[in-house]
């Protein structure tokens, strides 16, 4: 996701650069808008970068949490039949 947002990102920045100049605007303006863009793009990269690693702790906590659970209630389970058998 993150390699198809910054290539987005990169066409979008040529177009804006190449639209400036043929308005008109000055090459550094031009150039400041293209790169502005640019890191526009780069800033979404690593937010969803971030909030990728995030949502991955997050599942394996749930997993972990699942797997817990799973086993605390044979356990519990176990011990019921354990007493009902004695």
């Amino acid at each position: 996701m993150g390699n198809l947002i910054w290539s987005l990102s990169v066409i979008v920045a040529l177009v804006v650069f190449i639209a400036a100049l043929a308005q008109g605007k000055n090459f550094g303006v031009a150039l400041r808008m293209g790169v502005g863009v640019l890191i526009i793009g780069l800033a979404a990269v690593f937010v969803l970068n971030i909030l990728g690693w995030a949502l991955g702790f997050l599942l394996s906590l749930l997993w972990v949490a699942v797997w817990v659970a799973i086993v605390y209630g044979l356990i519990v389970v176990a011990g019921k039949a354990i007493k009902g058998a004695g």
